[in-house]
């Protein structure tokens, strides 16, 4: 793979809103894993 090419992947990715919007996404998900109406992922202590 070449770096300029890879480069220009990361630029497109930087200016997609997609790209931030999963970003923001993942990051609430880890900082605020009870936060109020929010389903963790992982199951329920006691099954």
């Amino acid at each position: 793979m070449r770096l300029p090419n890879l480069f220009r992947l990361l630029q497109k990715a930087f200016q997609s809103r997609g790209f931030w919007l999963v970003l923001l996404v993942s990051l609430v998900s880890c900082a605020l894993p009870e936060a109020p109406g929010f389903t963790p992922p992982t199951p329920a202590p006691g099954g």
